[in-house]
């Protein structure tokens, strides 16, 4: 028997050249040992002397790497990985930096503003917020730096780009810039925000913004505090100056708050300083605007702090002046109208709180005249009612009613009557007129006597022989003066005087 030398095995009667990724380093081997990982034996039993030891194996070149034993090739490492030496038996993800194609011995740096994907077989832009000078990694912005200096919101700001860490600017990554004034970097660092309300960033490259201190507020850009206006104040954080509420003032700049307006004085919100009502008006409770002074009230000075009462006899309209009431009228108790004094009172001079009866045998009449009033004012009554008490006119008294009333036939009333009443014609006489002024008007009866005082017509008087139809108490006989007693006999009675009834006479001898 021939024993089958190395580099070969025995195989179907035969000795055989080991194939690929093996070798026989003994004679009258069975079997091919594999070359082990990392390495790889390509000849595929064509020459046995390459077969022959271990040492024929080949450690798989840069870039390469085998997992497995008996291998005939080794595998390119993929995209993403790399192998710097010979006989690995894996591949090495890359830290920094990418592999782009297989095989690949070492990780090369991506271009400026990018960076590895996840799997390390490609560049891409770096994400917002983060930045990539060497194209290794992409890394956070510092604080108060952003991709987006601007942010999203659109709204710019105040100064130039500042120094970037890549020291370029790209809004894909290419730099980071610092945050213009009134924004400040977010934690992700993707934008620059605005400040928040109440808050500000001067400087440029700001990680956080600051509180506006009481009396001060941000500008409209975030970028600095201004102080508030007369009128206005505001508290630390406030985003804007509030107008001062009604009844208070501020009349500096930057206050932080407002002072309560003096006792009288008024001020609407967001004024800078408190004013006395007009007269006439008075602050209301909220002292914020002013209200007028109640009818019945006045106010003379602005100074004054309340409305006082009109005086007796004045009356006032809501926000005027007091005024007296003309002759002839009276102030109410609430000073608030003057009215007509009642039938028969009178007021005889201005500014009366009351009216007074006229005298006895007078009635209330009215009158005509001009008058002057307060300072500076001119007040022209051209009549009045009820302003003047005088008698009535001849043949008339006062009646309740407060007005003259004419007499009745049969009386009268003189000038020179003060008795508030008219008085009859006397006994003989008669009057049939009414408003009769002097009792020289009473009509002398053509009998020379009537049934009593008060006769109206001349058919009431009494004419002896003609109407003498009345009779005197018996035993009397009717006497009257410059008649005699023909034809009258104690029979004959009359409802005359009694005293004009007298005892019969006898006969003259």
């Amino acid at each position: 028997c021939v024993e089958c030398s190395v580099g070969r095995y025995w195989r179907d009667g035969s000795c055989v050249v080991c194939p690929a990724g093996t070798y026989a380093d003994t004679v009258a081997s069975l079997t091919c040992a594999e070359c082990p990982a990392g390495k790889y034996l390509a000849d595929d039993g064509v020459e046995w002397r390459l077969h022959t030891l271990e040492a024929v194996c080949s450690p798989c070149p840069l870039g390469t790497f085998s997992n497995r034993t008996g291998v005939s090739a080794c595998e390119d490492c993929p995209a993403g990985k790399f192998v710097a030496s010979q006989g690995n038996t894996a591949c090495q993800t890359c830290k920094r930096g990418v592999a782009l194609a297989p095989g690949a011995i070492q990780c090369e740096p991506c271009s400026t503003g990018q960076g590895p994907s996840s799997n390390r077989d490609s560049c891409e832009d770096c994400e917002s917020g983060r930045y990539s000078t060497a194209g290794l990694v992409c890394d956070l912005c510092a604080s108060g730096k952003s991709t987006s200096p601007f942010g999203d919101d659109g709204v710019g700001g105040y100064g130039g780009y500042g120094g970037g860490d890549s020291g370029g600017y790209g809004g894909g990554g290419g730099g980071c810039q610092d945050c213009f004034s009134g924004r400040y970097s977010s934690t992700d660092r993707k934008e620059c925000l605005v400040c928040p309300n109440g808050t500000y960033s001067q400087d440029m490259g700001a990680g956080s913004c600051d509180r506006c201190q009481r009396g001060k507020v941000p500008d409209l850009y975030k970028t600095y505090c201004q102080n508030c206006q007369p009128g206005t104040f505001s508290l630390s954080g406030d985003d804007s100056c509030t107008n001062c509420p009604g009844g208070r003032y501020s009349q500096n700049e930057g206050s932080f708050q407002c002072t309560q307006c003096d006792l009288g004085k008024v001020a609407p919100a967001g004024y800078v300083q408190c004013d006395y009502c007009y007269p006439g008006h008075i602050a209301n409770a909220a002292q914020d605007d002013c209200e007028p002074c109640a009818a019945g009230t006045y106010k003379n000075q602005e100074s004054d702090t309340s409305c006082t009462s009109c005086a007796d006899g004045e009356v006032s309209e809501a926000g005027g002046d007091c005024m007296q009431c003309p002759q002839g009228k009276y102030a109410n108790s609430n000073h608030t109208d003057c009215e007509q004094c009642a039938a028969g009172t009178v007021t005889l001079t201005f500014g009366k709180s009351e009216c007074e009866a006229c005298p006895t045998g007078t009635v209330a009449a009215s009158s005509t005249f001009d008058y002057f009033g307060p300072p500076n004012w001119i007040h022209r009554q051209m009549s009045c009612d009820n302003c003047i008490c005088e008698p009535c006119p001849p043949g008339n008294v006062p009646n309740s009613n407060g007005t003259c009333t004419e007499c009745e036939a049969g009386k009268y009333a003189g000038a020179e009557n003060d008795a508030a009443k008219c008085i009859a014609c006397p006994s003989g006489t008669y009057s049939n007129v009414t408003g009769l002024s002097w009792e020289g008007g009473c009509l002398e009866c053509p009998g020379k006597t009537t049934p009593s005082d008060g006769a109206t017509s001349i058919d009431m008087c009494i004419q002896p022989g003609i109407n003498q139809s009345f009779q005197c108490v018996r035993g009397k006989v009717c006497a009257i003066s410059g008649f005699e007693g023909v034809g009258l006999v104690d029979s004959h009675q009359m409802a005359v005087k009694m005293e004009a009834c007298l005892l019969p006479q006898p006969d003259p001898p």
